[in-house]
């Protein structure tokens, strides 16, 4: 569920937090029940540059996807490409490099309330996880 610090609907890339819940059922799925008792949940705040990572690397499955078919699907593979380079309604690759491949200010690593990047050092390694992700995407 994505949501800004201030409280605005809609903010910048790097305003963009996410939430994330995990419920634990008490039996596995399927079952024969359609309703099933919840044990545990528990949430996760993803930062924005945690929320780009997945983007990116949502988009790369997508590719791999596309391409991995044979024949390839020519229709699947121009909507993904349209999708996720030539964006119109939400920011492309481009942008989310633009915001987040830069060198990080100590202020942003502090000010993130994410449950997994807490320091600097975390934060570069979601960079380095971004720069690895848009190899990947350019390497398609």
């Amino acid at each position: 569920m994505p949501f800004t610090t201030s409280g605005a609907a809609h903010g910048t890339l790097s305003e963009q937090f996410q939430q994330r819940y995990i419920l634990t059922a008490a039996r596995y799925f399927p079952y024969v029940k359609s309703r099933l008792v919840v044990v545990d949940t528990k949430q996760e705040i993803l930062c924005p540059i945690e929320v780009a990572l997945e983007d990116v690397h949502g988009r790369v499955k997508q590719l791999d996807q596309a391409l991995s078919k044979d024949p390839v699907d020519v229709k699947f593979l121009q909507m993904v490409l349209q999708g996720g380079i030539g964006t119109t309604v939400n920011q492309g690759p481009l942008e989310v490099a633009t915001t987040f491949l830069r060198s990080p200010t100590v202020n942003e690593c502090e000010s993130h309330r994410s449950t997994a990047v807490t320091d600097a050092a975390s934060y570069v390694d979601c960079q380095n996880r971004l720069r690895i992700c848009f190899r990947q995407l350019l390497d398609k």
